[in-house]
C-alpha cells in the first residue's frame, strides 16, 4: 500500500513524503534520503519502495526540498536542514516501528551522519560523498561551482544549472562528515559504485566508522546505479544488512 505522509519541519516547512507498506504489518522501516538535486521519484527510491515491501520491510521516502506549497527550496537548504528534517521523521516513526534503518545516497550520506543517529538502528550509505573542500568544489571540478553576487548564491552547472546557498557551500569546509561517522554507533554498511562514483570516499567513511561495519562495491555501477542489474545488487546488499540487524 502507498500513502502520502507529510510532516512539518522544525522551522515550519512541509516535508512531503510517501510511505509504502508491506502486505503484512511490518515492524521494520527503511527511510530513504536522496542526494543533491534528487527527489523521492528518482529510480533508486521509487523502485526501492516497491522492492522492500515485498520483502516485508516498509519504506518512507521524502523530499528535502519541494516545489509544492510550503516546501523548502534547495537554495535555502543545507546538510544541517536535511539532518534536522530527518530527525523530525525519525521522531515520528520511532513510535511506530521496532527497527528503523536509514539509507542515504550521495549527499544523503552526510545528511544521515549529521542527524541524530541514536534514533537509527542500522545505516546504509549508498555511494556517499565525503564532501571535498569548498575550494575543490568551486575550482577543481570539471564543472566548478561559481558564486553569483547578484543572486547571492552559488551556481552549479551540471547537465542543468541550479543554485546552492552560502550555508551549504560553507559546509564543504566545516561539516566533515567522514569525521562525524566516528560518533555513529549504529551498524553501518557502505555500498559504493565501481565507476564514476565515490568508492574512494566510501573507503574513507569505512575506515573511520565503528564496528560493526561492512563495505561493498557494485561492479559496473556508476554513481546513481543506472546500469543493468546494478540497482538490484544495491537493493540486495541493503536488504541483507537491514535483515541482519532487524533480528537483533
Amino acid at each position: 500500500m502507498e500513502k502520502a505522509v507529510n510532516l512539518k519541519s522544525k522551522d515550519g516547512f512541509t516535508i512531503y513524503g510517501v510511505l509504502n507498506t508491506a502486505p503484512k504489518k511490518s515492524d521494520t522501516l527503511l527511510i530513504l534520503v536522496h542526494g543533491l538535486t534528487g527527489d523521492l521519484t528518482d529510480h533508486i527510491f521509487f523502485n526501492a519502495a516497491r522492492f522492500f515491501p515485498k520483502k516485508g520491510i516498509d519504506t518512507y521516502r521524502f523530499n528535502l526540498y519541494d516545489g509544492r506549497k510550503g516546501g523548502r527550496s534547495l537554495v535555502r537548504s543545507s546538510v544541517r536542514t536535511h539532518a534536522e528534517d530527518l530527525n523530525q521523521i525519525l521522531k515520528k516513526f520511532r513510535k511506530e516501528y521496532r527497527h528503523i534503518a536509514v539509507a542515504g545516497h550521495s549527499l544523503g550520506g552526510p545528511s544521515v551522519v549529521t542527524a541524530d543517529t541514536t534514533l537509527m538502528d542500522s545505516i546504509i550509505l549508498w555511494d556517499p560523498t565525503p564532501m571535498p573542500s569548498k575550494k575543490d568544489v568551486s575550482e577543481g571540478m570539471k564543472n566548478p561551482v561559481r558564486f553569483n553576487k547578484s543572486l547571492d548564491a552559488y551556481v552549479s552547472e551540471w547537465n542543468f544549472s541550479f543554485l546552492m546557498g552560502k550555508e551549504m557551500m560553507d559546509e564543504y569546509d566545516t561539516l566533515k562528515p567522514v569525521q562525524r561517522i566516528k560518533n555513529v554507533h549504529a551498524p553501518v554498511k557502505i555500498i559504493c559504485a565501481e565507476k564514476l562514483g565515490n568508492a574512494k570516499g566510501g573507503k574513507e567513511y569505512f575506515k573511520e566508522a565503528n564496528s560493526p561495519k561492512e563495505y561493498a562495491v557494485i561492479k559496473g555501477a556508476t554513481h546513481c546505479f543506472d546500469e543493468w542489474e546494478t540497482e538490484e545488487q544495491l537493493f540486495s546488499e541493503t536488504l541483507s544488512w537491514v535483515k541482519k540487524w532487524s533480528k537483533k
